[in-house]
């Protein structure tokens, strides 16, 4: 599987005269300091694209070595990559010279940027499939290939899935000593990689490859091997086929502690050079400090335009709706653009069942679909600019960027609307739920919801995925009737009214608080809910008397009626499972699958209102063993409503989760810790925007203790402090931990402004 669109820069070309190198191997037999930073040199780079530059310590490592750096320069800013995962390929092969020769390349992958082409590699690196393989193709000034299930060009493919494109405007080929996937088309990754030359000009990177092929990873070590391997002899006849290819010995996912990455950023428009100053320090306080000089250049590269995935789209028979599409251009000349839409494996296909068109100065696609069709179609659409990059004309597909987008079309007819309560004989001054499900072809432009009480509206609340809700309390005692009605938003659709639901509300008391306590490992799976008095007022049996992971609880409305309600879930060895138990009488109200089911590391929860909505929603953390995975559950909506990595996605202790409201009212943050096995890392999110859209936002993270520390910790909102702001608790990790916390005020570490 060749790279694509890239053979006509494959033709012979003089080797620079001076080299731009990444970085120096280290020098056998030599007696060296804990802390040997390799020379780093000086270099150019776009000034609109964020250079990426390797930091190697080549001595031998006591603890992890950790990177610092300064500019000389404010418009020139750097900043060290957060650890991660390094792929590491031991190799073997016979260089130029016919001399053999061993070594180790080490790639720092990116996750962040690119989290299933990592994923893949782990999962394949895990099952041995690079052990063996060989680097078949290697061009000198360009690339080197490898991952080819039978060693050759001519890869049948087959052993895993199409992967698809993940692309990011701060991962570009402006870097050296790039790791990517090759791929024959879009959206087609299988397992083949290349890394791009490590001692080119910034003229001779391959920047015509950006947003052609998903990037991953970063050459950290291994360079002197890596030049042995593309400088080797080719085949009669060939510019890029090995004579005799390196062989990777064994593919490994490790932990690094020696390299880092350093990423380099030029402010907008800004050209010109600074001095770097990069400080490294390990474990026992050896420290070395290395300097190179960047120089800052206007971006000459002309970057194709990419779509971002297309949400499916969803349209009456007989109508037509009209979205967005998604599109990335770093050139910013999108009068430019041509868009194209086609069928799976023909992008100047003609779609069945619908006609479409795209606005080629908005990116606004309209889908209209055929009169008495009902079913799926599967549209391909493209976006190019007006550069052939390819040499068979401008308007050939391969200069198209593709995405393929699902158009669900359902039957024209009217709305229907399902009523319910949450409870049919409410307390008077009780909060009662009141939901309206509905469905039909007429919801697909949205509209509100109105609830009446007989003739006296209640509320109007916005329709949301074909559910509207509404919290109110009856004040009378007595007889209601209740009816919703759904006014969509386009005018040429007609209102619908729901069932009739008859209510009967009697005298009742204000809701009475409940407290429940967490279950500890080795104990019975039974929770124990007291009223304010302490007496019993019922026993929740969440999992199995068998299990005993402990179970760990919250407490709080999560139903919108008004009474708080208890939520439990599994601790170690448990399944990813929420359960819901009524605050009244602890009978079980809904059990949910959060994660994968085969997980088995068991959650961190907490319940508070995070949205602002008038009641709690329930935010829970993967355990042990998890990735750093945080979602949040609205009970009343049934959905997760916000679904994201706190930390590097790689990270497997966990993520323990707080709810805590720092500045007093305004909404709770989201305060996140690794588990056992991650370093000390509190992360501050808020969980919705002003307008209150689900959405996570980081205002800031800090380290509570040393970064080598990996005892776990847990999080939670201590004493107000300056300015009225409550410090953030961190306290040592256990889930009967008594220690008394250490507290860190938000302001000073930067999570709020000091004013």
């Amino acid at each position: 599987m060749p790279l694509r669109a890239i053979t006509r820069w494959l033709a012979p070309a003089p080797r620079p005269q001076q080299k731009i190198r990444l970085s120096a191997e280290l020098l056998e037999g030599r007696e060296v300091p804990s802390v040997t930073l390799s020379d780093i040199s000086n270099s150019d780079f776009s000034n609109n694209k964020p250079l990426f530059v390797p930091l190697t310590n080549t001595a031998t490592v006591n603890g992890t070595t950790t990177y610092t750096a300064s500019s000389s320069d404010a418009n020139v800013t750097v900043s060290v990559l957060a650890a991660g995962q390094t792929l590491k390929l031991d190799v073997s092969g016979i260089d130029k010279n016919g001399a053999a020769f061993t070594g180790t390349l080490t790639f720092r992958l990116f996750a962040d940027a690119a989290p299933l082409a990592v994923q893949r590699i782990v999962d394949l690196v895990g099952q041995g499939f690079y052990n063996n393989k060989t680097f078949f193709r290697t061009a000198d000034n360009f690339v080197i290939q490898g991952g080819s299930s039978n060693n050759t060009a001519a890869d049948p493919g087959g052993v895993v899935p199409d992967l698809q494109d993940e692309y990011n405007p701060d991962y570009t080929f402006n870097s050296q000593g790039i790791l990517a996937f090759a791929n024959a088309t879009d959206d087609a990754n299988g397992t083949q990689f290349f890394v791009t030359d490590i001692d080119v000009p910034l003229a001779n990177r391959p920047q015509y490859l950006n947003f052609n092929h998903t990037i991953f990873g970063q050459l950290t070590s291994g360079f002197d091997t890596f030049e042995k391997i593309i400088q080797g002899t080719l085949k009669n006849g060939t510019t890029d086929q090995a004579q005799n290819p390196a062989t990777i010995t064994n593919a490994s996912i490790i932990t690094d502690n020696a390299n880092g990455v350093l990423r380099v950023q030029a402010a907008s428009g800004f050209t010109g050079t600074a001095t770097i100053t990069v400080n490294g320090v390990d474990g026992d306080n050896a420290t070395q400090s290395k300097t190179f000089a960047v120089n800052a250049v206007a971006d000459t590269a002309d970057d194709r335009p990419y779509l971002q995935n297309i949400p499916n789209i969803s349209v009456t028979s007989g109508s037509s709706t009209t979205v967005v599409l998604p599109v990335v251009n770093l050139d910013n000349d999108n009068a430019a653009l041509t868009y194209r839409v086609g069928v799976p494996g023909n992008l100047f296909g003609t779609p069945a069942n619908v006609t479409t068109s795209v606005n080629n100065t908005t990116g606004e696609l309209t889908v209209t679909a055929a009169s008495g069709f009902t079913g799926t179609v599967t549209l391909l659409v493209g976006v190019r600019d007006n550069t052939d990059r390819v040499g068979s004309g401008v308007n050939t597909a391969s200069n198209f960027d593709t995405q393929t987008v699902t158009v669900t079309v359902t039957a024209a007819g009217p709305a229907t609307v399902a009523l319910t309560a949450s409870k049919t004989s409410p307390q008077a001054n009780r909060t009662v739920l009141l939901t309206a499900n509905v469905s039909g072809s007429d919801t697909a432009g949205g509209g509100t919801v109105s609830f009446f009480d007989g003739t006296t509206l209640l509320g109007s609340t916005r329709l949301l995925d074909g559910r509207s809700n509404l919290s109110t309390v009856f004040t009378t005692t007595g007889t209601h009737t209740i009816t919703a009605q759904f006014t969509p938003t386009s005018g040429s659709a007609s209102t619908a009214t729901s069932n009739t639901v008859t209510l009967t509300v009697v005298v009742g008391t204000a809701p009475e608080a409940i407290t429940a306590s967490p279950v500890a490992q080795g104990g019975l799976p039974v929770v124990v809910a007291k009223n304010a008095d302490s007496t019993e007022r019922f026993t929740a049996q969440p999992f199995e008397a068998s299990f005993t992971g402990g179970v760990r609880v919250a407490v709080a409305d999560v139903t919108g009626d008004g009474q708080a309600d208890l939520v439990t879930v599994a601790g170690l060895g448990g399944a990813p499972v929420i359960k819901v138990f009524d605050g009244t009488d602890g009978t079980l109200l809904r059990t949910l699958t959060i994660f994968e089911d085969t997980f088995r590391g068991g959650l961190y929860v907490d319940a508070k209102d995070a949205l602002g909505k008038g009641y709690a929603q329930i935010l829970v953390g993967a355990g042990l063993g998890g990735g750093p995975r945080v979602s949040l559950y609205d009970f009343v909506q049934d959905k997760v409503v916000l679904n994201y990595f706190a930390y590097d996605s790689n990270l497997r202790s966990g993520v323990v989760i707080s709810l805590s409201d720092l500045r007093g009212g305004e909404q709770y943050q989201i305060l996140t810790t690794p588990g056992q096995g991650g370093a000390p890392a509190v992360s501050v999110f808020t969980a919705r925007r002003d307008d209150g859209f689900p959405v996570p936002t980081s205002l800031g993270s800090f380290f509570a203790g040393s970064q080598t520390d990996t005892a776990g910790r847990r999080v939670g909102a201590g004493a107000v402090g300056a300015n009225g702001v409550r410090n953030i608790q961190v306290f040592e990790f256990s889930d009967e931990s008594t220690a008394s916390p250490t507290e860190f005020s938000p302001i000073d570490q930067g999570i709020f402004p000091s004013s």
